[in-house]
């Protein structure tokens, strides 16, 4: 019957090549301990440090999705509940005269209702 082979995750592959580069153990004998073939061993440490200038790359920040929302969406109270996109594009007046006439019109619907009603 074959020998079943072990799965190693990244977390125990660093901590078995940091055993031999931090605490100088030697190749064969931590092969043994871990029940590893020193060629695995070899491959693991090569693809180690080809990787390892990922580690100290700059991770590209996203643009965040607050900044999005708080410019484009959201409402501000302080320039009268219009997106600051809207304020700069000179909206304003057109935004509030389209609430006027909806408000005017709801206004209209809630007299003709109360008037069925009664």
């Amino acid at each position: 019957m074959r020998k079943q082979r072990n799965q190693y995750a990244p977390e125990e592959k660093v901590a078995i090549l940091r055993r031999h580069l931090l605490e100088k153990e030697p190749i064969p004998k931590l092969c043994d301990e871990v029940g590893l073939q020193p060629t695995v061993f070899f491959r693991w440490q090569k693809e180690f440090f080809e990787n390892g200038a990922a580690a100290f790359e700059q991770k590209a920040r996203p643009k965040h999705s607050a900044v999005e929302h708080y410019s484009n969406a959201r409402l501000n109270s302080a320039i009268g509940y219009i997106t600051p996109k809207d304020m700069l594009a000179g909206r304003q007046q057109e935004i509030h005269a389209e609430r006027d006439r909806k408000l005017e019109e709801a206004r209209k619907q809630r007299q003709i209702r109360r008037k069925r009603a009664t």
